[in-house]
């Protein structure tokens, strides 16, 4: 196992995630993650194409 969090850049901040969504939001091939998240707002990562998420 390989801890790509920061790589990919997903990580970032404590959040109290209550649940994860993976689907293709802007219909380009790529599954983008949204979170759920409990205190905090919720997050949208769009996948990049290239192994990162914005």
């Amino acid at each position: 196992f390989i801890d790509v969090t920061e790589s990919a850049r997903v990580g970032g901040g404590f959040h109290l995630t209550l649940g994860a969504s993976f689907a293709d939001y802007d219909n380009d091939g790529d599954l983008d993650i949204y979170l759920a998240n409990d205190t905090n707002q919720n997050i949208l990562y769009r996948n990049n194409s290239d192994g990162t998420f914005t």
